[in-house]
């Protein structure tokens, strides 16, 4: 079955397919909707398919597991501090920055669904795939640039207008009671994972 007949079948029977609803049930389907130089990406594919990507049904874990004990909480933060001995930086360093240390429910309620450059937004919780669907956009139907540092620049406003929450955890009660210093948004991991995945050097030039 291919992308377009497995969307139209889930949609029939009322099945989520957002993002990461996805990546638990069909991996190779989303794998291969962000596969080659130019993929039509996961958006595209749903309105290939007739559905509307405002629409569909989400579906987010109430828990994240943790990877050092395999025990399930809300947010790991307290638990991996009490019970391992261990902060949210050491924690990604030893697993890798794929392991979320906040559940995706809980961050999916954090987010504001602000729109960027007047685009409102079809997923509530950030994922590197959003994040190339919404470059995706940005590009064959808006004709907005989307060379390096145009799209540095987008990956900051989606971090610093708290439009997305990425990775690490929730701040503490007492460092949310401090006035927090600016900072520059850590997309530049990000970045660099999409730039691997998604040559954008190779996207044919936006010609209005």
């Amino acid at each position: 079955m291919d992308i377009t007949q497995w969307i139209r079948s889930q949609a029939a029977t009322g099945q989520p397919l957002n993002i990461h609803a996805v990546q638990r049930e069909r991996p190779d389907l989303l794998e291969q909707a962000f596969a080659g130089p130019t993929p039509r990406g996961w958006r595209r594919s749903l309105i290939d398919a007739g559905v509307d990507p405002y629409k569909i049904v989400l579906d987010y874990e109430d828990q994240v597991e943790c990877a050092v004990c395999g025990m399930s909480f809300v947010i790991l933060v307290r638990h991996l501090k009490i019970r391992h001995g261990m902060t949210c930086e050491e924690y990604l360093q030893e697993f890798g920055r794929d392991h979320e240390t906040t559940s995706e429910s809980y961050r999916a309620g954090l987010t504001g669904l602000r729109p960027i450059a007047g685009i409102a937004h079809w997923e509530r919780v950030w994922s590197p795939q959003y994040v190339i669907d919404w470059i995706l956009r940005l590009h064959h139907e808006e004709c907005i640039p989307v060379n390096h540092e145009h799209i540095h620049q987008v990956l900051s406003q989606l971090q610093a207008k708290r439009a997305f929450v990425p990775s690490g955890g929730a701040r503490s009660k007492k460092a949310r009671g401090k006035r927090q210093q600016p900072r520059q948004p850590k997309s530049s991991g990000c970045w660099r994972n999409i730039k691997s995945r998604f040559p954008l050097h190779r996207i044919p030039r936006c010609v209005k």
